[in-house]
């Protein structure tokens, strides 16, 4: 068949091919310039094909990721998710695959996530083992995703909501409660030095890449750092999420602004006493994110 005219969609990733004949087909932009396709090109059943095909690998990808922007799963469980919204075994598979490459999906951080939530709600581990196996987590991941329990029961943490007869504190009210117990001590709460981001409690070194959240580390990826570096360097700057697209990716990154929707819920869980109600990273509604320490 003969390929009449390709049409723009509102996404740039995807064009509409319109063909003699009256056929319509949307596909991935990449791969009709992949294919050299230009109007008046002639299109074999097996080129037709091949452009059906990425175009359902490509809407699998997109589901993939809002799934796992709306909630954290392991890769079977999304696997499963997305052969439930009626995609192929054959697309989750290696839209699962593709996520994972870009290190968006990582069972092992998601178990740790997992354990740390756990522990918050005064879960012990058998509780976390049961969680863990419910989320569909590998055996194998359990015990290394299990350390992180004693890290979630600091004796300060505890000493300080006993006091306070399980009323909740906003940062401030804890940097103050804190920086007392440290003068009784005869400690000093810690400054910044050259290299360093001090936005209590949060405090970033930017030699070692590193961060600490109530002077212990939260361990980050390489992208999530990025991301924590861009927000403390514009404290109360509501960030576009094309801004943190750019300045984490690359003006040449080639993908959708979802995946930047998907890393900031990552280290939501990661740095927020409740991912669900965020303090520190707030959403800025149809536009970014803004960091209000």
């Amino acid at each position: 068949m003969k390929l009449e005219k390709l049409e723009p969609l509102d996404s740039p990733n995807y064009l509409r091919l319109i063909f003699e004949d009256g056929k319509r087909l949307k596909a991935p932009a990449f791969k009709v310039v992949e294919l050299g396709l230009t109007p008046g090109a002639e299109v074999t059943p097996e080129v037709f094909l091949a452009l059906e095909n990425a175009q359902s690998l490509a809407s699998c990808k997109e589901r993939a990721v809002r799934i796992l922007t709306a909630s954290g799963l392991s890769k079977k469980e999304l696997q499963k998710r997305l052969v439930q919204k009626g995609e192929s075994e054959e697309d989750a598979e290696a839209a699962v695959a593709w996520l994972e490459e870009l290190h968006l999906i990582d069972d092992l951080e998601t178990a740790k996530q997992l354990v740390r939530s756990a522990c918050l709600r005064g879960d012990g581990a058998a509780r976390a083992k049961s969680i863990l196996y419910g989320k569909c987590i590998p055996k194998e991941l359990w015990d290394e995703a299990l350390e992180e329990l004693p890290e979630m029961d600091g004796a300060i943490d505890t000493f300080l909501r006993r006091k306070l007869d399980g009323r909740t504190l906003d940062a401030k009210q804890i940097k103050k409660t804190v920086d007392a117990l440290l003068r009784r001590t005869g400690e000093s709460a810690p400054t910044a030095r050259s290299g360093e981001l001090y936005q209590p409690p949060f405090l970033l070194n930017m030699t070692n890449r590193t961060l600490e959240k109530n002077g212990e580390r939260v361990k980050l990826t390489q992208l999530e750092y990025s991301i924590m570096k861009l927000f403390m360097e514009n404290r109360g700057k509501a960030l576009a999420r094309e801004e943190i697209l750019d300045a984490v990716w690359g003006k040449g990154y080639f993908g959708e602004l979802k995946i930047v929707d998907v890393n900031v819920r990552r280290l939501r869980i990661k740095i927020e006493d409740d991912a669900q109600e965020p303090k520190y990273i707030s959403t800025v509604w149809g536009y970014g994110y803004k960091w209000t320490v």
